[in-house]
């Protein structure tokens, strides 16, 4: 919090005091009237759970049209619904290029994003299923709390971390 200092012949004291009190008490107030209580912060989060399990329900592939790599999670997000992807054949994504159900292409290139529908929309029913089961299982092999719990125990168990 900014407190105002008394400055010669800019502000007088009664003033910058009744500031001082005003920000502090204002500060106090919104503390207890803005922050969320534990219980609504659930909710919210509950709230955005669902619907997102909703709109990647709705789905049959996900478009990440990222030009760099952001960490934001969308793409194991993805994978743990078992969505085919459709990334930006940038350097932050060449880990996922050879795998089934990742479709890397340029965005600059209409045509290249053209030839990369067609292919996604010309699937078999099986091939889908393949892909999509593909999906479902590097998600869990590779990003999820299991594996992630298991690296984090041979990390401990090698004492790896000083």
């Amino acid at each position: 919090m900014h407190e105002p200092r008394y400055e010669q012949g800019r502000a007088s004291s009664i003033k910058s005091k009744l500031l001082y009190m005003y920000h502090l008490l204002m500060g106090r107030i919104s503390d207890l009237i803005l922050l969320p209580s534990n219980e609504a912060l659930l909710k919210a989060q509950t709230f955005i759970d669902r619907a997102k399990n909703y709109l990647f329900g709705l789905t049959h592939f996900i478009v990440v049209p990222y030009l760099f790599s952001t960490q934001s999670g969308v793409v194991a997000e993805a994978l743990s619904h078992g969505k085919l992807i459709i990334v930006n054949d940038i350097p932050a994504f060449t880990h996922l290029k050879g795998l089934d159900f990742v479709f890397a292409t340029d965005f600059n290139d209409e045509d290249a994003i053209v030839n990369c529908l067609k292919d996604l929309f010309n699937l078999d029913w099986t091939e889908y299923q393949k892909r999509y089961w593909n999906a479902v299982n590097y998600f869990r092999d590779n990003f999820s709390e299991i594996y992630l719990a298991k690296v984090m125990d041979d990390m401990m168990s090698n004492d790896k971390i000083t």
